[in-house]
């Protein structure tokens, strides 16, 4: 039942995200001082970030996580919400709490849609 999974899938999403964001900044330094393919890999994900969502952290500040976060599509999520956190100089403390809420709402999302579905595939059949 959907009341069991959606806590499950909301603690599934945030715990990665407490490991990712301070092993980010140790990886990103690292990385940076000795570069390799996965620094490319790194910094263009990182300019990617920058020029779609800089107007939006302007805007918006670090509540924008929320939005990036909470919308359930590829490329957006907790982790993309962590890379972005890292990309704007988001603290931890911050981000975690903002990723947290995202999930949670994205959650909700997927969660409402998937019943509808199945409502509405039971009435059709």
């Amino acid at each position: 039942p959907w009341y069991q999974v959606l806590p499950i899938s909301i603690v599934g999403n945030i715990i990665p995200v407490l490991f990712i964001i301070p092993v980010l900044h140790i990886a990103a330094a690292l990385l940076h001082k000795y570069p390799t393919f996965l620094t490319r890999m790194l910094d263009w994900r990182t300019q990617s970030l920058l020029r779609t969502y800089n107007a939006r952290f302007a805007k918006y500040g670090p509540a924008f996580l929320v939005v990036l976060v909470a919308i359930p599509l590829p490329i957006t999520g907790a982790w993309t919400g962590s890379l972005a956190s890292w990309a704007f100089g988001i603290p931890a403390r911050k981000a975690i709490p903002l990723i947290a809420l995202g999930v949670v709402i994205a959650g909700v999302i997927v969660t409402v849609l998937t019943e509808m579905g199945i409502k509405i595939g039971d009435v059709l059949t």
